[in-house]
């Protein structure tokens, strides 16, 4: 049985400053993640050029979508900012049968688009397409987004089975622990993108995301995987392993 945790970050489109503030906080602790690109910019080429991290894609195919308005425009795009990409995550869990195969043609080979909260014993499997290419399906297990709808209880997973963790640097910089908050921030920001400004909505009283994922980074790091470590050790093992 696959019984790892996997933490994994959604970039979403957050500004450089909150990136790097991110990227610095994760490379202190040594720990390897995953990180899901939507974009390209500086503080990107970073992420991707950084050893402990795997960098993976986050397409958009939602109507309006800035990334293209096709699927294949949105991946050709995603693909070139991240050449080599192995997993995915589709923004806002658009998922269909169709796109599946679409992510085998462009050779990635691990997708973490489906949310199965707070289930135990979850396990990566495989969906075969032809001409050898194969997708691992690993579904994630937490978001901080789905923690602050509910009652905040920012437990440490402790259930046999595969943890997929998903944070947004966002909300790790804003150290968010309730949607009005991060609303407030948002309609703020709005009028005036900058980072002293968006300091101003970062809390600390209450804990938060922040908190959270610095608890995560200091637990057990042979139990903390990226999500091409879960590929590697379906390798080995087999997927139910």
């Amino acid at each position: 049985m696959v019984n790892k945790i996997c933490v994994t970050f959604d970039i979403d489109w957050a500004p450089d400053f909150v990136l790097d503030y991110v990227l610095d906080l994760v490379k202190k602790s040594g720990i390897h993640t995953t990180w899901f690109v939507t974009h390209n910019s500086k503080t990107v080429k970073r992420i991707i050029e950084e050893e402990t991290i795997e960098a993976g894609i986050h397409p958009n195919f939602l109507a309006g979508s800035t990334q293209g308005d096709t699927p294949d425009r949105v991946m050709n795009k995603l693909m070139k900012i991240v050449p080599g990409a192995r997993s995915v995550r589709t923004h806002a869990m658009v998922y269909s049968a169709s796109i599946s195969r679409m992510f085998a043609t462009y050779g990635l080979t691990i997708d973490s688009s489906l949310f199965l909260g707070g289930m135990a014993n979850i396990q990566p499997f495989v969906t075969q397409y032809p001409d050898n290419r194969r997708i691992i399906r690993a579904p994630y297990f937490w978001s901080d987004d789905g923690e602050i709808t509910n009652t905040p209880k920012w437990e440490i997973p402790t259930c046999d089975g595969l943890k997929i963790l998903c944070f947004h640097p966002i909300h790790v910089y804003l150290n968010t622990s309730r949607w009005d908050d991060y609303f407030l921030f948002k309609e703020q920001y709005k009028k005036f993108p900058f980072p002293e400004v968006v300091r101003k909505y970062t809390q600390n009283k209450r804990p938060g995301v922040r908190d959270y994922l610095n608890r995560i980074l200091e637990t057990d790091r042979m139990n903390l995987f990226t999500l091409r470590g879960i590929e590697e050790w379906t390798k080995r093992f087999g997927p139910n392993s």
